[in-house]
């Protein structure tokens, strides 16, 4: 008798524990409707207020994904999307009475939210499409105002991204905010490289970039792209800048040692301290026709600057070359510097191809530095 009670009050304990656990988990236990088929922005309205101008902003919070889309994901059979925010965007209808999303025909029911007069823009939530494998391509629009951090951690499939502004704002950012790859948060994801990004002379920090990504465009706003903008950046291939730029901020491209091809603005009137540093495979570069300012460590290490069709480096128009700004570029034979000013000291030191340098007829050597040329077949010619 005494072990009858003992096996009933187990029997009893365990059926509480799975009714809890059942209860814990919810809709995780429901299976997935596969029939059901559709996806759509989620979000929330952000009304006017002094913290944001009085104006209301639309603020995308994440992706709807139907049943169907979400079983294919699991099972890696899905079709890829991309996020494209202009002016509008699909959002799920929802039935009034339920709250949940309607269906027609298996099919996700969704309107048109545009912009309009009623909002000045779109935000993106931190973290907002975190984990979206489904993910291959974004497209950013000017009337995306923000980008939280970790917008996209961990979307491994992203192929290509298009976007008005680097960083968290279209405005001035601080700190890591300022960086491209604040976009992708600083958990360990896979199918992500670890990148480190400097943000300051003294600060950095580490993000997990997607491996698929190789190609970023930048329909810039203002005129000058941001110091730090993509340091680190170590697994882009190809950065391409539009816009009217005039100036390029220090270290914006340093550390980019998988970036072959850079294009920025012709109408680029200044190149920052480091803006290139340790770019390596650095081989399609047109410098920019109103350039005439070069700073220190510009294009320090560059080491494949100058190979191939670029063989002349041509700074026709650049006034001012700093201190180690091509230090150590290797492959450069041919330099035309037909107005140059000043050159710092060793700004081509160690240039060990550099054969020919037309330089501006007025140049006296005053203004150049100690070593500028140093190493190079130029100097040793120029000193028999």
């Amino acid at each position: 008798m005494k072990l009858f009670k003992n096996l009933l009050a187990l029997l009893v304990a365990l059926t509480c524990i799975f009714a809890v656990v059942a209860c814990d988990n919810g809709e995780t236990s429901e299976e997935l409707d596969t029939t059901k088929h559709g996806w759509a922005y989620e979000y929330e309205i952000e009304e006017a207020s002094d913290e944001n101008d009085n104006k209301s902003y639309v603020v995308i919070t994440g992706l709807f994904l139907a049943d169907g889309e979400k079983f294919a994901v699991s099972e890696g059979v899905y079709e890829s999307i991309g996020v494209n925010i202009g002016t509008e965007i699909k959002v799920p209808v929802y039935d009034k009475k339920t709250k949940k999303e309607v269906y027609e025909n298996d099919n996700l029911k969704t309107e048109t939210l545009a912009l309009g007069e009623d909002y000045a823009g779109f935000k993106i939530a931190d973290a907002a499409f975190a984990s979206q494998l489904i993910i291959n391509k974004v497209t950013l629009g000017e009337k995306v105002v923000e980008v939280g951090s970790g917008a996209f951690a961990g979307c491994s499939n992203i192929e290509e991204m298009t976007l008005s502004f680097v960083g968290a704002t279209a405005g001035e950012n601080l700190n890591q905010k300022k960086l491209f790859a604040y976009l992708f948060g600083a958990s360990e994801a896979s199918n992500c490289t670890s990148v480190t990004c400097k943000y300051n002379e003294s600060g950095s920090a580490t993000y997990y970039v997607p491996n698929a990504l190789k190609k970023v465009t930048v329909n810039a706003q203002g005129t000058q792209l941001g110091a730090y903008a993509f340091n680190g950046l170590s697994t882009l291939e190809n950065i391409v800048i539009n816009g009217a730029l005039t100036s390029i901020g220090n270290y914006a491209f340093e550390g980019c040692s998988s970036a072959y091809n850079v294009t920025i603005p012709a109408t680029v009137e200044t190149l920052g301290k480091g803006a290139f540093k340790n770019c390596a495979k650095l081989i399609n570069f047109e410098f920019p026709t109103a350039l005439t300012t070069i700073y220190q460590e510009a294009f320090y290490g560059c080491s494949r600057l100058g190979y191939g069709k670029n063989t002349v480096v041509d700074l026709a128009n650049v006034t001012h070359v700093y201190d180690k700004a091509f230090y150590n570029c290797g492959s450069i034979s041919s330099v035309n510097l037909a107005n140059v000013e000043v050159i710092g000291e060793s700004a081509f030191y160690s240039c060990a191809s550099l054969e020919t340098v037309a330089l501006n007829p007025n140049f006296d050597g005053k203004n150049e530095g100690v070593n500028a040329f140093g190493k190079t077949p130029y100097d040793e010619s120029k000193n028999s």
